[in-house]
């Protein structure tokens, strides 16, 4: 099979699927799914024709509310990096030695000599290709605002209202995208993979630039090795920072834990930079130092876990975080004390308790 056989259609599918994402998020289609079901559960006390059509529209309707969310809850969390890549790609034109800029805009090129670096035959700025890489620089950075408070809530559209969308001013503490990746993020307690509530937003919106950036970067400049591994691992260091500077989960093990896995993985990068650098096939000084970087880690996280004891095993304790129930993009409560726990584990208690009685 031909390789340009397969890019249009790939390329049809996933812009479908962004422009699909945009109109769902602006026209806010998983809660108007959500009412448009409520509608049809009150046919029940109807006249005796909406009595009639109400078994035969309730399981479309809630089927097609099952799709909306489905579809965008993988756009905002498992299919953001294949899609981001393969628009990365799409865009990723090889020019020969002696093409200009004016020879593009006057189309006096041909295929051998600006082309995809994916798809060598087909041919640049002309035709079909023309009009994608148009759609590709509008849809894309679109996309990838609307996206935002969707990837903080784990692509629960659920969280996510009309009125959430559009408050853009993210610094503000009580900003509605922070405070819905809060009520997220205290909305079922994991044990010790629990995320720090307060620092919901900010992990996952430094995972999200990751998953934009790393496939960008390293598609763009596939002919520039040492530019490459660099922009890698300047992604890896911010990475690790935010992962240092803010707590990604409340239980301290994990955190430490996670933490130096991000530090091994920008030391892993670093030594990408130093063997492009280094440019010899023979050599395994990188090769060394990378075990060193292993070795370093591991009797880091040891001493971490077993001699410092500030590190040590608890049951993470986390505030329940409530909101309106009528306006999930207005001002939220706490609605317990601050030494509570969350629901599941006071729940277990007062089970405890009544077992001990």
């Amino acid at each position: 099979i031909k390789k340009e056989d397969i890019f249009w259609p790939e390329m049809t599918i996933i812009m479908s699927l962004i422009l699909t994402f945009m109109v769902f998020a602006i026209c806010d289609m998983p809660h108007v799914m959500d009412f448009a079901v409520r509608k049809v559960q009150d046919m029940v006390n109807g006249n005796a024709c909406q009595q009639a059509l109400r078994p035969f529209l309730k399981p479309i309707v809630q089927h097609l509310r099952t799709f909306v969310y489905l579809l965008m809850q993988l756009s905002s969390t498992v299919l953001v990096v294949p899609m981001i890549q393969s628009c990365a790609q799409a865009v990723d034109c090889v020019w020969e030695p002696g093409t200009t800029i004016r020879d593009v805009i006057r189309q006096n090129y041909t295929v051998e000599q600006v082309h995809l670096g994916a798809v060598p035959t087909v041919q640049c700025y002309e035709g079909r290709h023309l009009h994608l890489t148009m759609l590709i620089w509008f849809a894309v950075p679109a996309y990838l605002c609307l996206l935002l408070p969707y990837a903080v809530c784990a692509g629960d559209a659920e969280y996510i209202n009309s009125k959430a969308l559009w408050d853009l001013k993210i610094w503000k503490p009580d900003n509605a995208w922070r405070l819905a990746a809060k009520r997220k993020a205290t909305d079922l307690h994991l044990g010790f993979l629990h995320p720090y509530p307060s620092q919901a937003f900010h992990t996952l919106s430094f995972e999200l630039l990751s998953k934009v950036a790393l496939p960008v970067v390293t598609t763009w400049t596939t002919s520039k090795p040492l530019l490459q591994m660099t922009g890698v691992s300047t992604i890896g260091f911010f990475l690790w920072f935010s992962a240092v500077f803010k707590a990604p989960y409340v239980e301290r093990k994990w955190c430490v834990l996670v933490q130096d896995l991000k530090c091994l993985i920008f030391m892993a990068m670093c030594c990408g930079v130093l063997t492009v650098i280094i440019d010899d096939p023979e050599s395994y000084l990188t090769i060394y130092i990378l075990v060193g970087c292993f070795s370093w880690t591991f009797f880091a996280l040891t001493m971490k876990w077993f001699c410092d004891s500030k590190v040590k095993v608890e049951r993470p304790e986390v505030k329940v975080f409530a909101h309106d129930e009528f306006d999930l993009g207005g001002p939220t409560k706490t609605v317990v004390a601050d030494d509570v726990e969350a629901p599941l584990l006071q729940q277990r208690d007062v089970v405890a308790a009544r077992a001990e009685e």
